[in-house]
């Protein structure tokens, strides 16, 4: 966007038996600073998703600190064949979350790291 490395979107997608619309933004320098924030979301006749994240990315071997929150979700209808008909279908739901930290030890050459 205007030559600041944030992008925006919004989209539209029609094809036979579908439609979405979606919707994201991405800005990996909030106000200037290292912190990072993406959002995302769509929503359509086959499902829905979001994703927001946010936090400060290990830049150089001597940031300070590091940190990070995401968190995405998915709904969908699963659709399950046999002999080329529908036999089944069922709403599907997937999640997933992650946090992550590190701190250097400033004067000394431990660094720490965790995540999950």
């Amino acid at each position: 966007m205007a030559g600041l490395g944030k992008a925006f979107a919004l989209t539209y997608r029609s094809i036979p038996d579908s439609r979405s619309f979606g919707f994201s933004y991405n800005d990996p320098s909030v106000l200037g600073s290292r912190f990072r924030l993406r959002y995302g979301a769509s929503d359509g006749t086959s499902g829905a998703s979001d994703e927001v994240g946010f936090g400060v990315p290990f830049y150089a071997l001597e940031t300070p600190h590091a940190y990070g929150i995401s968190w995405a979700r998915t709904t969908s209808v699963v659709h399950l064949y046999e002999s080329n008909a529908e036999v089944v279908n069922f709403n599907q739901r997937i999640e997933d979350a992650e946090i992550h930290w590190g701190h250097e030890d400033i004067g000394s050459a431990t660094r720490s790291r965790a995540g999950g």
